[in-house]
């Protein structure tokens, strides 16, 4: 296998599993990191790190006790800045 085919492999994997963590993420409450994790079929490091960039990218949110949920939801947001 090429280094190129290699890469392109892992990257295919990478979004796959980025893919199955976001689908599972819920929009209207938090779902806990154990249950996430049974849910998704992963590691707890894979899926820490998933959820990490995802977090990064802003499609995520960690709430309070470790618990994750989707972005899309507006509930609980707090703006980044107040104007004043």
């Amino acid at each position: 296998m090429s280094m190129t085919a290699a890469l392109l492999q892992e990257f295919d994997s990478e979004a796959g599993t980025t893919r199955r963590v976001l689908e599972r993420v819920p929009q209207t409450r938090g779902i806990g990191i154990e249950r996430l994790g049974e849910a998704c079929g992963l590691e707890p490091g894979a899926l820490l790190a998933t959820l990490l960039e995802l977090e990064l990218r802003g499609l995520v949110r960690q709430l309070p006790g470790r618990r994750f949920l989707s972005a899309a939801c507006k509930i609980g947001r707090q703006p980044l800045f107040s104007k004043g």
